[in-house]
């Protein structure tokens, strides 16, 4: 179902019918197919297929993401760094983007980067970016 949802929101073998993707994303989310889930939550948070629920989008998210698929792990620290569909939460969007980042994922290594030092621990992280905003103020 996952792969029919596919189909239909790319135009591949079938009309563009960002309803259907959805419905079939919906389908297989239901059978616990996680990367269906990833996709419910981007459908939810940019309207694709069905009215935009950023509530939703973080749910679909987290679930994925609690379950290895990396591109949810990204998106997840994101809606916590944005407070998209829950309360802004600094130290959860660090924690889901250095999991991304472990896995490969260039954007959350950057996400967890500052001044080219990488960070693994949040605090030391907290720390840079107080540091770096502090220097960033006060540079003349």
């Amino acid at each position: 179902m996952y792969k029919v949802g596919l189909c239909y929101l790319n135009g591949t073998g079938a009309n563009k019918d960002k309803r259907q993707a959805f419905t079939y994303f919906s389908k297989a989310a239901d059978k616990n197919n996680f990367f269906s889930m990833y996709r419910l939550g981007l459908c939810y948070l940019n309207g694709i297929g069905i009215n935009k629920d950023e509530k939703q989008a973080f749910i679909n998210f987290s679930k994925s993401a609690t379950n290895g698929i990396v591109s949810a792990m990204y998106e997840l620290g994101e809606c916590y760094h944005k407070g998209t569909g829950t309360e802004k939460n600094k130290e959860q969007a660090f924690y889901w983007h250095r999991r991304a980042a472990d896995k490969g994922l260039k954007k959350s290594k950057d996400y967890c980067t500052v001044d080219d030092l990488t960070y693994n621990d949040y605090d030391g992280f907290r720390k840079a970016v107080d540091r770096a905003s502090f220097f960033k103020k006060h540079d003349r």
